[in-house]
């Protein structure tokens, strides 16, 4: 009997409760209640025979029973104490309930707001309820999910008289609100009304409306999300229900409401009650019930629009709903569920045991562990009842919180809450299979059937992805509808995922992170290069969730970094294949950047020329023995820092130090680049522009080199060493050998026969390799026209006029550049602009050294500073090579098999203008047109400079 705090003068009257079983589950749990008892002995009953939950109308049927005869609002206190007497008794009943076994904690908050629902309709029926007036359950009224000692939360509509339905309201506050000797029925709250405290307390339906209509806050939605109709005139609170379902659902929740959900719930964490408790307070605190009723609130409010079975008041009903319907994983509604009812429990516990509204676990052990014992904890030889339910508590308050994390905060929500209505239906499957074949025949599908089956196959897809794929598909399908190929982007997106669906990094990808996942499918879209990557190598994913790394220009001293821990270790397979993954892993984060940020040719041709120096200066330090220094010179695109995608490395290699060793160094260095150079061959050295070409010694000596190129060398290997630069190994050896040259490669006097060889070439280039309309007449000297400049003329294409020149040749060019033509070697290609440099860099470098820098760009620079060129000219030998160069990388990103040649066909050209972002409703027209007016420039200023 000494543990049964504040029951002993329910004993005195009653000695058998001490035997009794309900006595003995309630009385340790419930000081509160003994009090009651002992204070009004003939409620004893309400512990004896709790085996019915009564309904509503049982309620309010025996509330009427007994009630004292209704009369004037000064009559009201009569009703309201016996009412109080009403409650406490039925709330007995629920405890005995609740601490028996009989009812479980969803059971009870269901009793104990059926029983409010009850009270409040024997108020209005007492009252007879003129005005029509309809009381709407809110907050855990509406949800009927309420506490043993809680606000009771209501708001009023009416249809009739509104004097008499404002009286009826005020009067029903006052019975179940107002002070008796008992205390209140319960703590009446009608603030969350429209303009709260400050508005009517009822209005008209219309009223309502309008005020939703123009001043309906967030909140206002998310409370009324538990609006039901609990007592009153039926017709006009469910019509009250039935038209705020436009005010909570509207057709698009947007990433404001959103924001502002999100904000509340922080303003909740930093609330007072939190300040004062920390994580003792169990409904506010982080890891409390908060974080669950936000968290499914939010869900309701973003889903509901499509789906109307989200449209329950319950926190338990709505976490079901959201499951059945797959927008919650079951393991997510699952544990949500049991922490939402632990929680509760141990609120229900609380207010038992204090008798008054609190959410705060005491601090003291004693009281503590009377709430534990009260949950059903027991001792045992691991640890005491107290230990048990703190753990447990903890337990559960963590997974509460990480539960939060994981749905409040999830980042694709913030996707999902801007969807369209249909982008909404699509995304929980509520479209039907003609609209979806509509739906990506406007977003750009050439087949849509065939997608159809690629979407259907995704959404079969088991797991933690099945839910986060289907909520992510329309923003990936209107990502796609941006890309070159729609279709293929989608097929790579299902192959990826069926092959590496399991992979974290996808998962982490695909749901929880929208802005990476959108990035994945617009470069899958844009380049069937993405996905082979992918799937053999899931890891890269990684890329996508730094997009600032990705959007960085990586420089040479970046690359060196990466590359350094490579250098101690032993040559082998494992750390071939490690130099592979970082080679494929620096070149996708180029491509990524390419193709979702639109990234400048210049810079990506440099990136990609700088990781190319680092990974020949680590091959170079893992091969080379102490005897020997190697040093790579750069030649060609390498040389320039203009290497583009599917580039070899045109170079030279020079040694000191003993040959024998040397030449075995260089043989590893080959094969080291064997292996870890893509299928394609890019980043292949290239050995064939050395002294004697492919029948030369792959390692020369400095003074070999030089002395050869003095003896031998014809005007065009010289013109290759224009762009020389040490890359790689011994820059110090690398750069003597480049400045022992020097004077042979940029002469003081250039003599003639050097100049017209390098024009000689130029032509034959055209005439051999360029599809043009030129043609070299060697024994003359002179260029004649081809069939395809006939061809132009009859088309009505004039031609320039013919050029002559001090050495005796003439030129005629073709202004039809088509597409068929080559973008490097044609006329007006890249070489135009290329060859200009180099030729101007021959013939000046020697008294300008900006000219000897190995650039074309930079070229172009120093000959429009010195004059060589307009200005006029300049910009448009720039902008046309850029121009070029930009399309050369687009077309090896597509994968088309000729990236020297503008493709014909028109889907083709769409694709190409889609990676180049040059959109145009004519599917490329924009980018042909643009090509061959950079093209007839680009030859105007080779017509000008180089035979100038």
């Amino acid at each position: 009997m000494g543990t049964w705090v504040g029951w002993e003068r329910a004993i005195e009257h009653d000695p058998w409760l001490v035997d009794h079983v309900n006595a003995n589950a309630l009385a340790p749990a419930s000081p509160a209640i003994g009090r009651w008892i002992g204070d009004h002995p003939d409620w004893v009953h309400a512990i004896i025979d709790p085996d019915h939950a009564y309904t509503p109308d049982e309620i309010a049927t025996k509330a009427l029973q007994d009630a004292p005869a209704p009369g004037e609002p000064a009559d009201d206190a009569h009703m309201a104490v016996h009412l109080a007497a009403i409650q406490r008794q039925y709330l007995i009943q629920i405890a005995v309930r609740d601490l028996i076994g009989h009812a479980a904690m969803p059971a009870v908050g269901h009793q104990l707001a059926d029983l409010a629902q009850g009270l409040i309709q024997a108020t209005l029926t007492w009252l007879d309820n003129p005005g029509g007036l309809a009381v709407i359950g809110m907050g855990k009224l509406g949800g009927r999910e309420l506490n043993y000692i809680s606000d009771v939360d209501v708001v009023f509509v009416h249809d009739g008289n509104a004097q008499a339905a404002d009286l009826t309201a005020k009067r029903v506050l006052q019975i179940l609100g107002g002070h008796t000797p008992l205390g209140a029925v319960y703590e009446m709250d009608a603030g969350l009304r429209p303009e709260g405290r400050n508005g009517p307390l009822t209005r008209p339906l219309e009223s309502w409306q309008h005020y939703w209509k123009r001043w309906a806050k967030t909140w206002e939605a998310q409370a009324f999300l538990k609006a039901r109709h609990v007592a009153g005139n039926t017709e006009i609170g469910e019509a009250l229900i039935a038209a705020g379902v436009s005010m909570v659902w509207p057709a698009q929740l947007g990433t404001d409401r959103l924001s502002e959900i999100r904000q509340m719930k922080t303003q909740v964490e930093h609330s007072p009650p939190v300040q004062r408790d920390g994580d003792a307070q169990l409904k506010l605190a982080p890891g409390g019930l908060r974080d669950i009723e936000f968290t499914v609130q939010l869900l309701q409010l973003i889903h509901g629009t499509v789906t109307p079975s989200l449209r329950v008041p319950g926190t338990l009903e709505a976490l079901d709903a959201l499951a059945r319907e797959g927008l919650v994983s079951t393991e997510d509604a699952t544990k949500a569920m049991y922490s939402y009812q632990a929680l509760r429990t141990v609120e229900h516990r609380l207010q038992l045991y204090a008798g008054r509204r609190t959410h705060t676990v005491p601090m003291d052990d004693q009281t503590r562990g009377s709430i534990a014992y009260a949950c059903g904890f027991r001792s045992d030889m691991t640890a005491t009842a107290l230990t048990h339910f703190d753990q447990h508590l903890a337990r559960v308050r963590r997974e509460a919180r990480a539960m939060y994390h994981h749905l409040f905060l999830m980042p694709l929500l913030d996707v999902v809450a801007d969807y369209s209505l249909e982008d909404a239906l699509a995304a929980v499957g509520k479209l039907n299979s003609r609209a979806v074949v509509d739906r990506l025949h406007v977003l750009g599908f050439s087949n849509p059937k065939s997608a159809v089956k690629n979407l259907n196959a995704l959404f079969k897809i088991r797991g933690r992805l099945a839910r986060p794929l289907r909520l992510v598909a329309p923003l990936l399908l209107n990502a796609l509808a941006t890309t070159g190929d729609p279709d293929a982007g989608l097929g790579a997106l299902r192959t990826l995922i069926e092959t590496s669906g399991q992979h974290p990094v996808v998962q982490q990808i695909i749901t929880d992170n929208p802005p990476a996942a959108t990035m994945l499918v617009t470069a899958l879209g844009q380049s069937p290069r993405i996905g082979p990557h992918l799937q053999h190598q899931p890891e890269l994913l990684t890329l996508l969730e730094y997009p600032d790394q990705v959007a960085k220009v990586h420089t040479a001293n970046d690359f060196a970094k990466q590359t350094a821990h490579f250098k101690d270790r032993p040559l082998d397979a494992q750390l071939i294949n490690g130099i592979r993954r970082l080679f494929l892993r620096q070149r996708l984060r180029i491509m990524l950047r390419s193709l979702t940020n639109g990234a400048e040719v210049c810079d990506t041709n440099a990136e990609l020329s700088d990781l190319a120096d680092a990974l020949m200066d680590l091959a170079v330090a893992l091969v080379c023995p102490p005897n020997v220094r190697l040093g790579i010179i750069a030649l060609g695109r390498w040389g320039a820092r203009e290497l583009a995608f599917g580039s070899d490395l045109d170079a030279m290699i020079i040694y000191d130090g003993d040959a024998e060793a040397a030449a075995q160094a260089v043989e590893r260095l080959l094969r080291l680049n064997e292996g870890f150079i893509d299928q394609e061959g890019t980043f292949k050295l290239d050995l064939d522009l050395r002294p004697g070409g492919r029948s030369g010694a792959i390692t020369l000596t400095s003074h070999g080199t030089i002395q050869w190129l003095h003896e031998w060398a014809e005007p065009w290997q010289l013109q290759a060493l224009t762009l020389a630069r040490p890359a790689a190994g011994d820059l110090h050896l690398a750069q003597a050998t480049i400045d022992g040259w020097a004077d042979l490669v940029f002469p003081r006097d250039v003599p003639e026969q050097t100049v017209m060889a390098i024009r000689t070439m130029k032509a034959r280039v055209e005439a051999e390799r360029g599809q043009t309309g030129l043609q070299v007449d060697r024994r003359l000297g002179q260029f004649s026209q081809s069939h395809l400049f006939t061809r132009s003329v009859r088309l009505g294409v004039s031609p320039a006029p013919q050029q002559s020149f001090s050495n005796g040749a003439t030129l005629r060019h073709d202004t039809g550049l088509g597409s068929g033509l080559s973008l490097k070697t044609a006329p007006g290609g890249l070489s135009d602009v290329e060859w200009c440099t180099q030729l101007a860099a021959i013939r000046y470098g020697a008294s300008n050294p900006e000219l000897r820098v190995p650039s074309t760009l930079g070229r172009l620079v120093a000959m429009r500073d010195a004059s060589i060129m307009q200005d006029v000219d300049y910009v448009f030998a720039r902008d046309g090579w850029i121009w070029l160069s930009r399309i050369r990388n687009a077309l090896w990103l597509m994968q088309v098999s000729d990236t020297n040649t503008l493709p014909r066909t028109p889907a083709t050209l769409a694709h190409l203008a889609a990676v180049l972002q040059e959109h145009d409703v004519e599917g490329g027209q924009a980018v042909t047109e643009r090509t061959d007016r950079a093209r007839r420039r680009i030859r105007k200023v080779f017509d000008t400079v180089f035979w100038s």
